[in-house]
């Protein structure tokens, strides 16, 4: 029996075809670990490009019987999302940018929705392009696609794992814990055949968008040096600390200037 799909389009008088979301841009670092599990999901390498031909002009958009198996699935955007989320007990979180494939900026134009026979829900995007993608069960049994007002071939997605504090007062303890999340990301959301190309965690780092800034640890100078890109794309620079630096001084307070971001190195 044939569904009807509205489009994404805050134009109603603009009506498109709904159009694959998810073509994968894989970035260098640790905090895209990811990435190819995402490229895993949709079928293809991370970084694999997939010609899609330009949304055409209609009045109405009419789906029938089985979807364009080129859409991506609610159902994989949820077990990636919610299975990080799990691993990580708090102690990391998923981000998610969407861009133009050749600027790598945000859209402002850019809708996405999550669309299915009974589904029919925006997914709310923030201007530097970071989406926050709705966990709902009732989207993932009602076999819904996520799908954009924008080709396929035009938007590129970045997703990292980055580390989560609860307060901004920080221990090693606390970088600790943060670290053996991403790990558990790592090992335990990406397969074992993607595991061995991709950058290991080995601590983290406290990161700042100029130079100049210097960590305190028990006293000691740690100057923000290490040149990293955070998941907005910007460069930023970092006081780096290992895991087995902070295994060794769990207890030790650390003392950081207002301003930093934690990134995974």
């Amino acid at each position: 029996m044939p569904t009807h799909r509205r489009s994404p389009s805050d134009n109603a008088s603009e009506h498109r075809h709904p159009i694959p979301l998810f073509r994968l841009s894989r970035r260098a670092g640790a905090t895209a670990l990811l990435a190819a599990a995402w490229g895993m999901l949709h079928g293809g390498p991370a970084n694999a490009q997939a010609g899609v031909a330009e949304d055409q002009q209609s009045q109405g958009v009419e789906v029938k019987g089985v979807k364009d198996p080129a859409f991506m699935p609610y159902r994989q955007a949820y077990d990636l999302a919610a299975g990080a989320s799990e691993v990580t007990g708090g102690h990391a979180t998923l981000v998610i940018r969407v861009t133009s494939s050749q600027t790598h900026q945000p859209i402002p134009e850019l809708r996405l929705r999550i669309v299915g026979e009974k589904s029919d829900a925006p997914v709310p995007i923030a201007p530097d392009g970071v989406i926050d993608l709705p966990l709902n069960k009732a989207f993932y049994v009602d076999g819904a696609d996520i799908v954009a007002n924008k080709p396929k071939k035009s938007l590129a997605v970045d997703i990292h794992v980055v580390p989560q504090f609860a307060s901004k007062a920080l221990r090693f303890e606390d970088l600790l814990a943060a670290t053996s999340a991403g790990q558990a990301a790592l090992a335990k959301v990406v397969p074992w055949y993607l595991r061995i190309v991709m950058p290991s965690v080995h601590g983290v780092g406290l990161c700042y968008p100029a130079t100049g800034q210097t960590v305190a640890v028990a006293g000691e100078p740690r100057l923000a040096t290490e040149v990293a890109t955070d998941p907005k794309g910007v460069t930023v620079y970092c006081a780096n600390f290992s895991a087995k630096e902070a295994e060794a001084r769990r207890e030790t307070m650390l003392e950081a200037p207002e301003g930093w971001q934690a990134l995974y190195w």
